[in-house]
């Protein structure tokens, strides 16, 4: 939640403050709801406004490093498994081909 005050969030996170499910919240620099919710909050950009902007550049951009520095922290924890899942899921589903020897799986 860039502002996190979204209320449908909010009542979210009740429910699983409720059930003791951890939360990791991904939202904006400052004190909000969400991240006083949260038991691990991870700052996203907040130099922009909530709509007299452009577009949502920087904090798009933040959002996807956080997501992927979480994705590669779980996929190290046990890489070598992971890597061979990918492989195989890859091998039996992924029905691309490629012209560009680089690219291209043996």
């Amino acid at each position: 939640s860039y502002s996190g005050e979204n209320a449908g969030l909010i009542k979210c996170m009740e429910i699983l403050k409720h059930k003791e499910v951890p939360i990791i919240s991904l939202t904006s620099i400052g004190d909000n709801t969400i991240a006083q919710m949260s038991d691990c909050r991870l700052n996203i950009t907040t130099r922009e406004k909530l709509y007299s902007k452009i577009g949502n550049f920087t904090s798009n951009t933040s959002i996807i490093y956080l997501l992927n520095l979480l994705y590669a922290i779980v996929f190290a924890k046990d890489y070598d498994e992971n890597l061979d899942h990918i492989i195989t899921v890859g091998k039996h589903f992924d029905q691309r081909t490629t012209s560009v020897d680089i690219m291209r799986e043996n």
